[in-house]
């Protein structure tokens, strides 16, 4: 197979695996959100820790990772990346799946307010139009029903800081996360027992299923993102941008075809106004692939390279 093809079908499966999770994130809804967590993290961190290992860079890795230059922009990762996967986590415990996808529709396009912010990059006409009517989809059950999302936009913009962060400080995507597991970990075994006592690590000695696939989800979280940046090597970025988009969207059709749960009524105009934004933010580039010139893009967004807002699922998810 040809190297891009293969390359684009990694990026796919990325992205399809981080819609379908709240799958198998729905397999602990019975377990403390917290041991959730830090299990992910954990097992994220052992499985990061061994590949380095057999890659011989580990060594290396921690040197880097823990000299004083460095540790501020880790600190700094570690801290925004924690709190969307625990913000995420709840989100899906608590069946606010819509919650969570709307996050991952609002990341990539906070990314680029960010740019626009921070980093003074131009943006053209219609990313202004479009970026109006993506705040309108996001602001209007707030209008209208005084339920403003607060849970998908601190999601996104936890994220959002997470990859504003690498950029700035161009931290390589697998170290980095290496780095920021191992001080999550830290963390939260010293912390997590002082405040709910040492069960809530999760360290039973009685089996169930949920402890049985604690180690899984290290490899759910890590196995993501290293398929990614395999596929980033060849596949342009702006594909990249409308393909994270699969993620959400597979969410939304989990969330009401294996959990029952559906999009209220303002959801439904939100979801809808947040793809006519996205429509329009791409407008460009899709009149180029008909043909239609309508001139190039004013602004090209330069991602991290750990990708998107998808990763998390998720990355981040």
């Amino acid at each position: 197979m040809d190297i891009h093809k293969k390359n684009l079908l990694f990026v796919i499966a990325a992205y399809v695996s981080w819609g379908i999770l709240p799958i198998f994130w729905g397999l602990f809804a019975g377990v403390y959100g917290f041991t959730l967590v830090y299990q992910r993290t954990l097992w994220s961190f052992l499985l990061l820790g061994l590949l380095l290992l057999i890659k011989g860079e580990l060594l290396q890795t921690l040197r880097n990772g823990f000299k004083r230059a460095n540790l501020k922009a880790n600190v700094l990762a570690a801290m925004f990346l924690g709190l969307n996967w625990t913000l995420y986590i709840y989100a899906l415990l608590q069946r606010e799946l819509i919650a969570a996808s709307m996050a991952y529709y609002l990341c990539p396009i906070m990314s680029v307010v960010s740019g626009a912010v921070l980093m003074k990059e131009k943006l053209a006409a219609n990313q202004l139009l479009a970026l109006f009517v993506l705040i309108l989809g996001a602001a209007l059950p707030g209008l209208i029903a005084g339920d403003v999302p607060w849970l998908a936009l601190v999601i996104a913009a936890a994220w959002c800081a997470y990859t504003v962060t690498h950029k700035i400080y161009r931290t390589p995507a697998v170290e980095g996360l290496f780095i920021e597991t191992a001080l999550l970990t830290l963390v939260l075994t010293i912390a997590l027992p002082l405040s709910a006592g040492a069960e809530s690590l999760g360290f039973e000695s009685k089996l169930s299923l949920e402890t049985m696939l604690f180690p899984i989800t290290g490899l759910i979280t890590a196995l993501p993102i290293l398929v990614l940046v395999k596929g980033m090597e060849t596949v342009p970025l702006r594909l990249i941008g409308i393909l994270q988009y699969t993620s959400s969207t597979l969410t939304v059709i989990v969330s009401a075809l294996y959990f029952g749960i559906y999009p209220t009524q303002q959801q439904y105009i939100s979801l809808a106004l947040i793809w006519l934004g996205i429509a329009i933010f791409f407008s460009k580039e899709i009149a180029s692939k008909v043909g239609i010139n309508f001139g190039s893009l004013s602004v090209q967004v330069d991602k991290p390279r750990n990708g998107s807002c998808g990763s998390q699922n998720g990355a981040s998810g």
